[in-house]
C-alpha cells in the first residue's frame, strides 16, 4: 500500500527531473527550470509580482529562445518549426501587449486616486478653516455679549 502512495510522487519527481534536465541542457538563460519554477512560485504567493516576473520573463524570449526548444525535437520539421515559432511569437506579444495596457490602466487609475485624494484633502483643509472662522466669531460674538451684559449688570 505504501508504494502505492509514493509512486505518483515518485512519477511526479521524475518528471521534474526530466522537465529541469531538458530546460536546462538548452543553455538559455530564460529557461533556467529554477528560474521558471521561482516565477512561478512568485506568481502563486504574489499574483501582481508574479505577473511582472512572468512578464519579464516573457520578454526575454526571443526567436532563438522558441527555435532552440523545437530544435532539440527530432519529430518536428523545419516548416512545423517555423509556424510554432511564428504562433508563438504572436501568443507572445498579444500577452506583453496586455500586460503593458493593464499597467498602463492600473498607473492612470493611481493618478485618478491621487488626484481625488488630493481634492478631498483641499475641500477638508477649507471645511476646516470655515469652521475655524465660524469658531472665532461666536467666541467673539459671545465675549462681546458676555462683556456688555457684565456692563449692564454693574451699572444696574
Amino acid at each position: 500500500m505504501k508504494d502505492l502512495a509514493r509512486s505518483p510522487r515518485r512519477l511526479a519527481r521524475r518528471a521534474q527531473a526530466k522537465a529541469q534536465s531538458y530546460l536546462n541542457s538548452l543553455d538559455r538563460p530564460e529557461l533556467n527550470y529554477e528560474g521558471i519554477r521561482r516565477d512561478f512560485q512568485t506568481l502563486f504567493d504574489d499574483p501582481q509580482a508574479g505577473f511582472e516576473a512572468m512578464s519579464h520573463r516573457l520578454s526575454n524570449f526571443d526567436r532563438n529562445t522558441f527555435v532552440a526548444l523545437l530544435s532539440s525535437r527530432d519529430d518536428i520539421s523545419e516548416a512545423d518549426a517555423n509556424r510554432i515559432v511564428d504562433q508563438a511569437e504572436q501568443a507572445r506579444t498579444r500577452v506583453l501587449q496586455r500586460a503593458e495596457r493593464l499597467q498602463h490602466q492600473a498607473e492612470h487609475r493611481l493618478k485618478q486616486i491621487q488626484h481625488e485624494a488630493h481634492r478631498a484633502t483641499e475641500e477638508t483643509r477649507k471645511a476646516a478653516a470655515t469652521a475655524t472662522w465660524w469658531l472665532f466669531l461666536t467666541a467673539l460674538i459671545s465675549g462681546i455679549a458676555a462683556a456688555g451684559a457684565g456692563a449692564i449688570g454693574v451699572t444696574i
